[in-house]
């Protein structure tokens, strides 16, 4: 347990260009230093940030050869293996996206597929459970059900990797980088910092 154990921070951000810059800023120490990478840090983790838009994830086909091959994929290697294997071993993981049209963006999704192997293989079950966390961002200041969605994606691909979501943190109205302000820069170093220290405790 300590600072030597690595926390995956899988931060999708894609889409837009507009889009991009201030949802970075509620997710990269670059950016904050009150940043949830830098919230982990500060709670006696050390995060490593994974940015799935500079993965090479190629698509699920669909096959079946995972689920005759004891979840041995086709499509490897690429860089889906090494990703699945990090939240494996991370002591708790943060994921951080925008939602675009009421869903996670496409790359986060095309990752979230590949994972059915898992399912394949365990039925969906693990041994143990570690803590996750999640933020979200959309430019709408509101709508019904915005984040439900992807939410119920989340929590049922994390479920064969044993990792369990904590109360998210949700963010809204974040159309341009000045909307970004210090309450959600606060809120996003809380929930870093609390989910490093969730895993310490459970690793004591």
């Amino acid at each position: 347990p300590g600072r030597e154990q690595n926390i995956a921070f899988h931060a999708c951000k894609c889409g837009f260009a507009r889009l991009k810059r201030h949802r970075a800023k509620v997710l990269d120490r670059r950016h904050a230093p009150h940043s949830a990478a830098a919230g982990v840090d500060a709670g006696g983790g050390a995060a490593r940030i994974i940015r799935l838009c500079a993965s090479r994830i190629q698509p699920c086909r669909g096959c079946g050869f995972c689920l005759e091959n004891s979840g041995e994929c086709v499509l490897a290697p690429d860089d889906a293996d090494a990703l699945f294997a990090a939240m494996r071993t991370a002591p708790a993981a943060l994921f951080a996206s925008p939602v675009y049209f009421y869903a996670l963006p496409g790359q986060f999704k095309l990752f979230i597929d590949r994972s059915q192997k898992f399912w394949h293989c365990q039925k969906g079950e693990s041994s143990g459970l570690r803590p996750a966390a999640v933020i979200m961002a959309a430019a709408r200041k509101r709508g019904e059900k915005l984040f439900a969605g992807s939410l119920l994606t989340l929590k049922w691909f994390l479920k064969p990797f044993g990792l369990e979501i904590g109360r998210p943190l949700l963010l809204t109205g974040l159309e341009t980088l000045p909307d970004v302000g210090q309450e959600e820069l606060d809120a996003a170093h809380a929930a870093g910092f609390g989910l490093a220290r969730m895993a310490t405790a459970a690793n004591r």
